[in-house]
């Protein structure tokens, strides 16, 4: 199993952690492919990851986070990837695991493209100085929420995470295969209209549904709130999939958040709570009032507006429906 496989990765690096030194090296071997050999264990004091095989021509490119440095000696050539912050141990046991499903896929995989597969990691292996709003906290925990108590138990976890488009700067916040999209919008509890914030959220071809939830910000110490990482945890618990899992943490720096607000329950972002009130489903089709592209002259760049609650009763729809596909909306 995969988290059977994650627990043995990480009891392999404490362990040559523990047994190695400052100025001592010590690793163990994970796989052995034809071209390369991805070893795991201790560099200098910190966890590190060793790709040993033969490589030309490669720039490598370190992070504040992650230290590469290229392997030269009499008896090995190869690249090691060394940790420099230990709060982000889960992510670089993720991605040692990554590079082990990497080589057993192809055993002709070559040094550069594991190298390769670090720059797909990298984005997580950055610290992001940019302070997130609260607004932006307040909409992804919406969106998590959304995930877990209607998307993945519809669509699974793989599509759902693959649907969320909001968190890479779409206009839509979620798009399944099924033609199926979602505007999520979060709104202090007691608020009586949602603001949409530009054209494209609400204008399409195809039949959507604007996702309205009542939000109440509460103290961080009340557990009856949920934050950012207890909505991370509970959507990763559902992820087997490393590429997933990557794609999924990837939403979040595209985001701007530090990784570090996945492992940290001190961040400052994490102290946010909120109490989530059930969500108002709502059709938006031909007669829905939503403002499009046709109703303005081209020189007309950007349209925020607001749309009052209470005005689109008659377009309410139980999610159920949604899910079993008996509204088919005109």
């Amino acid at each position: 199993m995969v988290m059977d496989r994650i627990t043995r990765i990480r009891g392999t690096f404490e362990r040559q952690l523990k047994s190695s030194s400052d100025l001592s090296n010590s690793f163990v071997k994970q796989i052995i492919g034809d071209n390369v050999t991805v070893e795991i264990g201790a560099f200098e004091g910190k966890y590190a990851i060793a790709v040993e095989g033969n490589f030309n021509q490669l720039e490598l490119t370190s992070t504040s986070l992650i230290d590469v440095q290229p392997i030269y000696d009499s008896s090995h050539q190869g690249i090691v990837f060394t940790l420099l912050d230990e709060e982000l141990l889960d992510i670089y046991i993720q991605f040692a695991y990554d590079l082990e499903l990497l080589v057993k896929k192809d055993k002709r995989v070559q040094v550069g493209e594991v190298y390769n597969r670090y720059l797909f990691w990298q984005k997580m292996f950055k610290k992001v100085n940019q302070t997130v709003s609260e607004s932006v906290i307040k909409g992804v925990v919406n969106e998590l929420n959304l995930l877990l108590k209607y998307f993945i138990p519809t669509y699974g976890v793989t599509s759902s995470i693959k649907a969320w488009i909001g968190a890479e700067n779409a206009h839509k916040d979620f798009a399944f295969t099924d033609g199926k999209w979602f505007e999520a919008k979060a709104i202090n509890a007691g608020k009586n209209a949602v603001d949409i914030s530009s054209i494209e959220q609400l204008e399409s071809e195809t039949i959507g549904y604007l996702a309205v939830t009542d939000l109440e910000k509460t103290s961080p110490e009340n557990g009856e709130g949920m934050n950012l990482i207890t909505l991370i945890k509970l959507v990763k618990e559902q992820i087997e999939n490393e590429m997933i899992l990557g794609e999924f943490y990837n939403k979040f720096v595209q985001l701007g958040f530090d990784m570090t607000v996945t492992k940290k329950p001190e961040h400052k972002v994490n102290t946010y709570r909120y109490i989530l009130s059930e969500t108002k489903f709502y059709t938006v089709n031909g007669s829905f009032p939503r403002l499009t592209k046709k109703d303005f002259p081209n020189a007309i760049a950007s349209v925020k507006y607001s749309l009052l609650l209470a005005e689109l009763d008659g377009f309410k729809i139980d999610y159920k429906d949604i899910e079993e596909g008996t509204f088919s909306g005109t």
